[in-house]
Order: structure tokens, then C-alpha cells, then sequence
């Protein structure tokens, strides 16, 4: 698999694939086909999965127009964090735009979405933050929380190294449904009933890898015209299927705008 990131030649970020006679895909809620254990995006018959960890990496690097050109159907998941991405972007230089207004989605009141035990709730508030609560099925690792305001809190250092992860009797339902078949020790933290497969990059990393998926997710509503997103979102139990939830309810409730450029 191969992925070649490009300067837009149109607005916004949009994958490219090149093995299906260069179909594009952009990143938006709108191209979300499923959220199960991952999002996946997908246009006609053509699709994308995993974006969110690219997509984050390029949110955090402060990336609105990119031209993702990609050989097959699924965004490598490497080390399963987003620093690998951040690498590259950074490598291989950001070129500033001459116009660097951005369309702003602003929350205006609060928009709260629950499934199973878990829940998203946004509030207004100025710039973008995340409050994230997680706990695990493991005896070793207590609830975990973080809070990271940003630009206040560097993605780079805070967030993008925290790894995807993974309970060790859910590896194999998991093949058995025709998932996860790249996965291994070396691109997911892996929890065992005794112990983690490696030790922790942070001492909350599962809880910050949430909000990497998050930010992922939530430049769905915003990266396929370089938008900005202001909202003090809590989320607690959260994944791809409530991020995408949030974002059609928050669109349907009325609750959120765009404002002009800023």
C-alpha cells in the first residue's frame, strides 16, 4: 500500500484512489459509509477505510488542503498512532496559503448524543476541546482521563504518539469477522488479563488515543473545506459511531453554524 500526500489542487482534503481510475473520495461526514471498529469512507462503490489517524495528524499539523493519493482501500495504520503521519507532513514541509482565512463551525448551544453506555456532549466554547473518560476492562489500568485545550495543548507531543489498542480476547472474533488482519504487536497495545503487550507511552495513552480517533472523526466536518471547529466537547465511552452521531445531530439539531471567514 501506498500513499503519497500532494498539494490540493481543489479545496479542502480528499483521498485520491489511484488503483480505481482516480476516484475521489473527500473527507466528509457526508462520504461516512460505516463506523464499525473503524470509519470508512466511500464513494459509489469505492472506498477508504481508517482515515481518522491521518486525518487527525493533519488536523494537528495545522494542514486544510491535501491531496491524498492512495493504491488501495485501507490507510496503513503504522506504528497505530499518529506520530508516523506528522513525521512525514513535517519532513516534507507545509507550504503556507496567501489566504489564510477559514470558515469557522461555531456551537451555539449544547448537542449531546448516547449509545450503550456511551456519550458525546458538546458545549460552546471558545477553540477546540476535548474532555475524554475512559475505562477498561482490565484490572491494571484504573479509569483514565484527559483535557486538552488547543492550540494550548501541542498535538504533536500530546496526542499523536498514542497508539490504537485493543483487548486481547477480542483479536480473534475480531479476524474472524475479516477485521483487523494486519494488525499486530507492533501497530496496536495490545491488553492482556495480566498486563499490556508494551509499556504505556503514556500514563493515559488509551484515553488520548480517543481523542486522536476523535479529532480524526470530527475533521469530518470540517477538513473538506479547511474549516475550523469551537466547541468544548466531553466525551465519555466514545467512538467512530458516536463521533459520526454527534455530527449528524449537531447539523440536524440547528445548534451549530458557520460563520464567516476568519
Amino acid at each position: 500500500m501506498q500513499v503519497r500526500l500532494k498539494p490540493a489542487t481543489r479545496t479542502g482534503i480528499y483521498f485520491v484512489r489511484t488503483d480505481r481510475d482516480n476516484v475521489t473520495i473527500p473527507a466528509s461526514y457526508h462520504a461516512v459509509k460505516s463506523t464499525f471498529h473503524a470509519t470508512l469512507l466511500a464513494r459509489d462503490a469505492v472506498e477508504v477505510s481508517t482515515p481518522e489517524h491521518l486525518l487527525a495528524a493533519l488536523w494537528g499539523m495545522g494542514v486544510t488542503h491535501c491531496e491524498v493519493e492512495i493504491d488501495g482501500p485501507e490507510v496503513p495504520i503504522l506504528d497505530g498512532s499518529a506520530a508516523p503521519w506528522c513525521d512525514v507532513i513535517r519532513d516534507a514541509g507545509i507550504t503556507p496559503l496567501e489566504n489564510t482565512c477559514r470558515p469557522l463551525w461555531h456551537l451555539t448551544g449544547p448537542v449531546r448524543v448516547e449509545h450503550n453506555g456511551g456519550m458525546v456532549l458538546a458545549v460552546p466554547g471558545e477553540g477546540l476541546r476535548l474532555t475524554v473518560a475512559a475505562d477498561f476492562e482490565v484490572d491494571y489500568l484504573p479509569p483514565q482521563l484527559v483535557d486538552l485545550a488547543f492550540p494550548a495543548t501541542s498535538f504533536t507531543d500530546a496526542v499523536a504518539p498514542a497508539r490504537t489498542f485493543t483487548l486481547e480476547k477480542w483479536i480473534e472474533p475480531l479476524r474472524a469477522q475479516g477485521l483487523i488482519r494486519g494488525g499486530s504487536h507492533d501497530n496496536a497495545l495490545v491488553l492482556g488479563e495480566t498486563a499490556a503487550s508494551s509499556p504505556l507511552r503514556f500514563p493515559e495513552e488509551l484515553a488520548r488515543h480517543k481523542a486522536l480517533d476523535a479529532l480524526g472523526d470530527l475533521a469530518l466536518l470540517t477538513a473538506a473545506e479547511g474549516a475550523l471547529l469551537q466547541a468544548h466537547l466531553i466525551l465519555v465511552r466514545a467512538g467512530h459511531g458516536l463521533h459520526y452521531q454527534w455530527i449528524k445531530a449537531a447539523i440536524a439539531s440547528g445548534q451549530i453554524e458557520k460563520k464567516s471567514l476568519l
